[in-house]
């Protein structure tokens, strides 16, 4: 695949804000991992183009994470095919890894969810706890003052008695 078919490949990813398209290149994708066709005669009008996008994947030595632009909208593809992909033994390059990918990522994320919410309701026990304590010494002080008041006033009305 020439420069050219990389570039106007990469317009054609570019210009896939819109879902149904993006949902025809997801489907070119599947399409694409599965084809034995190898002559212009497939269906898919873009079925070799994306094949090309494999190779291309698999011989880029930039790669993705190098900065190569293709590699990047390649990835972006794949990574929207396995958040989606139901099939257990699918066709499509990397999908499998990916969605065991996701699947660490989101186990990581409900770990850090349900610790953060741990830590909350510790704070919250916590808090309670010391609102309770501030109760129960308020109301120790209130009933030593009324205890106090109470003999006081025992003690001055004995002492009037007298």
């Amino acid at each position: 695949m020439g420069l050219l078919e990389l570039g106007y490949a990469l317009k054609v990813f570019e210009k896939m804000s819109d879902r149904s398209m993006l949902r025809k290149m997801l489907d070119l994708l599947v399409h694409a991992s599965q084809c034995q066709c190898r002559s212009s005669l497939c269906q898919y009008p873009n079925c070799r183009k994306v094949k090309g996008l494999f190779r291309h994947g698999m011989q880029c030595r930039t790669r993705a994470s190098g900065g190569c632009a293709v590699c990047k909208k390649m990835w972006y593809l794949l990574q929207l095919h396995a958040r989606a992909c139901k099939e257990s033994k699918c066709h499509v390059p990397r999908c499998r890894d990916l969605k065991e990918h996701l699947r660490r990522l989101q186990q990581h994320s409900d770990s850090r969810r349900r610790a953060a919410v741990m830590e909350m309701m510790r704070q919250r026990a916590a808090e309670v706890a010391g609102e309770v304590a501030e109760l129960e010494l308020a109301v120790t002080e209130k009933s030593y003052r009324c205890l106090r008041e109470r003999k006081g006033t025992d003690t001055v009305l004995s002492v009037a008695q007298t």
